[in-house]
């Protein structure tokens, strides 16, 4: 067991070299400290500070991808964009971004939202790639998005639709229009993601 939680916080260790600066900071230094709860034996306090760790370089992580939000269309307006790990409460874990537009004074609005490395996605991959489920989804339809493969839903009735595209297996953009006169604001924004540097996201 023991031979077991060294190896695991070893290889911890490591991977965080490649994520944070070799200059020594918080991060480092609650590795170096659950490293030395760990040498000296105190197993419990080691898994806790080495969790902590953890979730510090998954924050690091969203907060990089919460930077690749497109600017507000022309007469919209945006929130501050929002980056943070989710939980396996929240689709499945991993790491999660959105941002909120708006137009001012209506009650039209698209919401982006971004999550990558849940384990939820095959669910979604899965419809996406599924004909009969698209015959039973009134208002549904597959897309082009940049060249990839988006699937759109819009209902003229209430003016919500969705666009939801995947990219690297990975990583699920959602697109959520609400009171909109037509499906035409959401594809703009969609249009609008740097999906290449998404995907170099995902290299990293």
């Amino acid at each position: 067991m023991r031979i077991f939680a060294g190896l695991f916080l070893t290889s911890v260790f490591l991977v965080s070299l490649c994520i944070v600066p070799a200059r020594s900071d918080e991060i480092s230094d609650q590795i170096k400290e659950a490293q030395s709860l760990y040498e000296q034996g105190n197993f419990s306090e080691a898994v806790t500070a080495l969790n902590f760790a953890i979730g510090q370089i998954q924050q690091k992580q969203a907060s990089t991808l919460k930077n690749v939000f497109p600017e507000p269309l022309d007469g919209w307006k945006a929130e501050e964009s929002k980056g943070e790990y989710a939980s396996a409460a929240f689709f499945g874990g991993g790491l999660s971004a959105s941002r909120h537009y708006f137009v001012e004074g209506a009650d039209k609005a698209v919401d982006i939202e971004i999550v990558t490395d849940s384990p939820l996605l095959q669910s979604v991959m899965m419809f996406m790639t599924n004909p009969a489920f698209f015959a039973s989804q009134p208002d549904t339809q597959l897309v082009k998005i940049k060249g990839r493969k988006a699937m759109q839903k819009f209902s003229k009735e209430n003016g919500d639709g969705e666009i939801s595209i995947v990219i690297g297996n990975r990583m699920l953009i959602s697109f959520k229009g609400r009171n909109l006169e037509n499906a035409d604001d959401m594809v703009s924004y969609a249009n609008a993601v740097d999906y290449q540097a998404l995907e170099k996201f995902l290299e990293k």
